[in-house]
């Protein structure tokens, strides 16, 4: 019977958690850690390098995205690939946990529990199905299999190579996120459990360890800092920080244990006020008696005394002491220190396996419950739109939620929902700057120029410097048709961004669509100096034509011809041009190519205006 529990461990969490291999990237880190990432796009020895001198995304995970980098030579960017790796780090997890607890406790009940319970809790699905979050699956493979490293040291002393296995282990896990560092402290609750005295011995062995965890605890924060996600300040106010780690702690217990309603963003916006602002300034009460309750009643235990002790350490750093983000809790972060939880819950199963059916039955039914949760949770990562909704669903209140359904929906050409989700951001929060911005893009793009004009102009009150707010506003103006205004706003990008060609680009523009020809050429020759521009230089090309300067407009139609050898209105143009100086013969020539393109793409009516010219130019 034993040796079926391995198989069937394995067996029960690649069932549950198969849907996830058809769910694909999200737009929450994703983008970023992978799809945009150029340096994960080449395993070569620039590239590794590249990820041991350099933070990403506020991190220095190296081993992680040195695992992206052989997932993209594997894989290239289908996500199937990715989703399959996060699940083989969870299921080899799995069984890891499986052997500590057995090692530990040596009892078959809270082995398969506790390995159980990890395996297919839907908490621990953000940490499985949610890309980005390789590092966290990543990191707790290898911190399992330090400590699973370390109980066999302990139980056979001779064996040394299994604490320089340790080590290693640990320095790969903390390359993969830095939240392993507690380990060291993880291993003094091993001692005490299994009753190793602390001498020299002991505490000598472990000297490297707290080494290396004092090293990458400082680089973490370095790294938090490059990125701006610890903040000076909490985002609530007054002393109300002092209630936040009892009142994550309290949610991630009653999420451990009853997971009915998990969200992947938990916002500050939950404890704004209600049942919720009660709840939060009773929590450390309810800490408190909690602790009371296990110290009256199992301070003997050594089982539960590490188990509490084993969650403790593991979700410390991660209960906003040092501000980061703009989370309150989050389900990834109970992926290892719930383990602790698992192991309570592993005992008590133990303890009243005398009614064996009953025991059987309840457990049973409490699977079932979690793989359903699970299944329901892996169905919320299937892509952005789905993630967002979920979690606007949970808190309507989330201000980051519409920011991305709304780019969701943006990319799929969706502009009028895109402009709903910017249009609440905004309502939310009307000083957060990226909100108008987004919205002003949104409207833009629905030629809603007004509405776009509005939202960069409140988006430049906010940050006077920000370039990319005058350049849209200004391509903005010049669609509405006021180009002395655009082009006082592509001026002020450029005197802000000298190097801002898109700025260049909008001007040039601007002066084109105002009839002032010198001044586009102008523009427009700064843009061709440092981009092969199509736009570009058909607007140039456009701009010599109506100045009669004919040969320098030639030049540029027949070299966008060489390098867009399919753009239909660079024939059109050149033809008319050759038509206006008495060359029918050419004129008839690009004309034809120029009819045969925009019949290819559907534009009938303009294909037919082309043939009334070509027989007109036929009959001279």
């Amino acid at each position: 019977m034993k040796k079926l529990i391995i198989p069937c461990l394995v067996l029960i969490t690649l069932l549950v958690y198969w849907p996830s291999l058809n769910n694909g990237f999200t737009n929450w880190d994703d983008v970023d850690y992978v799809v945009e990432n150029s340096n994960i796009k080449s395993f070569s020895f620039e590239n590794v390098k590249f990820q041991f001198s350099n933070f990403v995304m506020g991190n220095y995970h190296p081993v992680t995205m040195i695992s992206f980098m052989l997932d993209y030579r594997m894989f290239n960017l289908t996500p199937k690939g990715y989703h399959a790796v996060n699940l083989l780090w969870h299921v080899l997890s799995s069984l890891l946990v499986f052997f500590m607890i057995q090692k530990l406790f040596k009892s078959i009940y809270i082995s398969v529990i506790v390995s159980l319970l990890f395996a297919i809790h839907p908490i621990n699905v953000e940490s499985v199905v949610w890309i980005s979050e390789r590092k966290n699956v990543l990191s707790v493979f290898f911190f399992l299999l330090s400590l699973n490293s370390y109980i066999v040291y302990t139980e056979n002393k001779t064996k040394r190579i299994q604490l320089i296995f340790t080590y290693c282990f640990f320095i790969l896990s903390v390359l993969s996120k830095a939240t392993s560092v507690v380990l060291p402290l993880v291993l003094l609750i091993v001692d005490y459990y299994k009753n190793r005295k602390i001498n020299v011995t002991t505490v000598i062995e472990k000297i490297p360890m707290f080494c290396i965890a004092l090293l990458f605890g400082i680089v973490a924060i370095y790294a938090q800092k490059s990125a701006e996600a610890i903040r000076e300040s909490y985002i609530i106010s007054g002393n109300d920080f002092l209630f936040v780690p009892s009142f994550a702690i309290l949610n991630y217990l009653y999420n451990l244990i009853i997971p009915i309603k998990l969200s992947a963003f938990y916002g500050y916006s939950l404890v704004s006020g209600g049942v919720a602002k009660v709840f939060f300034y009773l929590s450390p009460i309810v800490i408190l008696l909690i602790g009371w309750i296990c110290f009256k009643y199992f301070r003997n235990s050594k089982k539960v005394i590490f188990a509490v002790s084993f969650f403790i350490l593991n979700i410390a750093l991660l209960l906003q002491v040092i501000p980061y983000g703009n989370i309150i809790m989050a389900d990834r972060n109970v992926y290892l220190a719930g383990i602790g939880i698992f192991i309570i819950l592993g005992a008590l199963v133990e303890r009243f396996s005398n009614s064996k059916y009953l025991v059987l039955l309840i457990s049973a039914i409490y699977i079932i419950f979690l793989c359903n949760e699970t299944r329901g949770q892996i169905s919320i990562w299937k892509d952005s739109i789905t993630l967002w909704t979920s979690v606007i669903e949970y808190d309507s209140k989330v201000l980051t939620s519409y920011l991305n359904r709304g780019k969701a929906y943006e990319d799929i050409g969706k502009i009028n929902e895109a402009i709903m989700d910017w249009e609440s951001a905004v309502s939310l929060n009307p000083k957060y700057i990226k909100a108008q911005y987004n919205l002003g893009n949104a409207r833009l793009k629905a030629k809603d120029y007004k509405g776009a004009i509005q939202n960069y102009s409140e988006a430049i009150k906010l940050d006077p410097e920000f370039t990319s707010a005058y350049n849209n506003r200004c391509k903005a103006w010049s669609l509405s048709g006021t180009q002395n205004k655009a082009i006082d706003d592509c001026s002020k990008a450029i005197m802000l961004d000298e190097n801002y060609i898109k700025a260049y680009y909008n001007r040039g523009y601007a002066y084109y669509l105002g009839e002032e020809f010198d001044k586009a050429i102008q523009d427009l020759s700064v843009v061709l100096k440092h981009e092969n521009d199509k736009d570009a230089i058909l607007l140039r090309g456009n701009s010599y034509y109506l100045l009669q300067d004919y040969n320098n407009a030639i030049n540029d139609y027949k070299l966008l011809i060489k390098g867009y050898p399919n753009f239909a209105n660079a024939y059109y143009n050149l033809g008319n041009l050759y038509a206006d100086i008495g060359n029918n013969q050419l004129a008839i020539d690009n004309l034809s190519i120029a009819k045969a393109l925009y019949e290819r793409q559907g534009n009938q009516k303009i294909s037919m205006s082309v043939q009334k010219t070509i027989d007109q130019l036929s009959r001279k």
